[in-house]
């Protein structure tokens, strides 16, 4: 299952479904920083984070191995006229630079599809001395506790399978958490918390997202799709789709143990 793969197809709905970081959690994000010069994001997609931080710093740089994803992140620098961004169809571990070329570098909810191990090592090397990496780590509607949730995803189980999908493959079980890739790197962690707040879903906002999602894409639907949106949009009528999102967030600081 390459990185590439993972979720092919699903950019137009990557850019325009995918509910956006509060602006509180991008703003203790910028408090982090000790420079805002320049800010490294790894696993960018469209932009989601890099593009409510760049107005920060000085120059951004977005990687990501999807070229759709890449794509359409240039389409919104060029929309936003964020001229301080470049974006590159990079994985994170293919990614080089200079040695402490960055003061930040931050990961949306992507870091758990990378070699964990090799990036924190690049990272480090990559940042200047006293530089800061946060890593942010989300739930998705798949492990979802409300009612609906629950609904929706035995709806796509019914079309898809029991196991969760990851692109063309399956989910991979009992991965190690990142706190254990953490403590084995050379970064100290500085803090660890939960940024919770409320999300309100329209039923074409949640469809959008669905076909986001590596578990749920349309090329995975494939002639079934007609089908599934339409017993989608049955299920969600007349209810109300609010959801609690929570998002894991490591501060991370480059520093000698």
């Amino acid at each position: 299952m390459s990185e590439q793969e993972l979720f092919k197809g699903t950019a137009y709905y990557y850019a325009n479904y995918r509910p956006g970081y509060p602006d509180g959690l991008i703003y203790q994000i910028r408090e982090f920083a000790n420079k805002q010069d320049t800010l490294l994001d790894l696993g960018c997609g469209t932009g989601e984070l890099t593009f409510p931080l760049c107005k920060y710093f000085s120059m951004c740089i977005g990687v990501d191995p999807d070229s759709e994803m890449i794509q359409w992140a240039d389409k919104k620098k060029n929309k936003y006229g964020r001229e301080n961004c470049t974006f590159l169809n990079r994985s994170a571990e293919e990614y080089e630079a200079t040695p402490s070329s960055y003061s930040m570098i931050v990961s949306g909810n992507a870091f758990h599809w990378m070699n964990r191990e090799m990036v924190l090592d690049q990272s480090y090397n990559l940042l200047e001395e006293d530089g800061r990496m946060v890593i942010l780590a989300g739930g998705s509607l798949w492990s979802g506790k409300e009612r609906w949730q629950k609904d929706v995803k035995k709806l796509i189980q019914s079309y898809l399978g029991q196991k969760r999908r990851a692109g063309t493959g399956i989910y991979p079980k009992g991965k190690k958490r990142h706190e254990d890739y953490i403590q084995q790197s050379r970064f100290r962690l500085s803090e660890k918390s939960d940024y919770t707040f409320t999300y309100e879903w329209t039923v074409d906002s949640l469809i959008g997202y669905l076909y986001s999602t590596s578990f749920c894409r349309q090329g995975s639907l494939g002639e079934d799709l007609e089908w599934f949106e339409k017993e989608l949009r049955h299920l969600l009528a007349d209810r109300h789709l609010f959801e609690k999102m929570e998002v894991t967030c490591f501060y991370l600081v480059k520093s000698k143990h």
